[in-house]
């Protein structure tokens, strides 16, 4: 079984209620591949990169699979796919984004896939939420702690806060 770790998000939607929903179903079809899922609470923050969008809902979670890094990233896609999930603008909104940000230690550059993720340690809605489901967590490619990551200046544009839903 090979560690992962996913970072979703949301910001297509009638309400937070409905964000909150789009990232519930993801993780629940997630479950159909991904074992021993750990989620993070609930942030809403600031659009990252495409500022001219609404807010997101993120979520980090944690988890175990059988399938090799390529096949996982198939299969979050055809999760993306199933939820009718469209990404007209890069980076623009979504109904669900999910990134696969670690696999199990390794290192890969391919076509369509880097791991680790390569913007994770700019957002803090990928740092934060870890930070709260793995207070210990190390990158295990860079050896570099979350905390560590997070005492960097480059967080003072984003927005983010613990969102707290019925």
């Amino acid at each position: 079984m090979s560690k992962i770790v996913l970072s979703l998000g949301s910001n297509i939607g009638e309400s937070k209620l409905k964000l909150a929903d789009n990232l519930k179903r993801a993780i629940h079809l997630l479950k159909e591949k991904v074992s021993k899922i750990v989620t993070s609470s609930l942030y809403e923050t600031s659009a990252v990169d495409y500022l001219h969008q609404a807010n997101f809902l993120n979520q980090v979670a944690l988890g175990e699979t059988n399938l090799l890094p390529l096949e996982l990233l198939s299969f979050v896609k055809g999760i993306e796919k199933k939820m009718k999930s469209k990404k007209l603008i890069p980076k623009g909104p979504r109904i669900i984004d999910i990134d696969l940000i670690f696999f199990n230690g390794l290192k890969i550059n391919h076509e369509g896939l880097t791991i680790p993720h390569p913007e994770f340690s700019k957002r803090l809605f990928v740092l934060l939420p870890l930070l709260e489901i793995e207070k210990e967590f190390v990158d295990p490619v860079n050896k570099v702690t979350i905390k560590s990551y997070l005492k960097s200046s480059l967080y003072k544009s984003q927005k983010i806060s613990l969102l707290n839903l019925p």
